[in-house]
């Protein structure tokens, strides 16, 4: 069973961090419009190379494939996700 959750990261978050998790708020009432958020997001977060960001992203991404039932995606993401939140 793969569990999606927003990563909580100290007492500061930043802008960006927020505005993923207000996206993963937004694909729980609308998927397809949250995703197509997402992409822009993913593009800052990089290249701010904002580790925690990047993070949120990867969590953002599974959870979206796992939803659609893709879940070979689902488990790259979420494979990806782990690998990079244990560095």
């Amino acid at each position: 069973m793969v569990l999606f959750y927003s990563f909580v990261f100290g007492q500061k978050e930043n802008i960006l961090v927020q505005k993923l998790r207000d996206n993963q708020t937004l694909m729980k009432s609308d998927m397809d419009k949250g995703y197509k958020e997402l992409l822009p997001l993913e593009k800052q977060a990089n290249k701010e190379n904002n580790s925690k960001a990047k993070l949120e992203v990867l969590n953002n991404k599974a959870f979206y494939y796992f939803t659609q039932a893709q879940y070979d995606k689902a488990y790259k993401y979420a494979r990806q996700l782990e690998k990079e939140a244990s560095k």
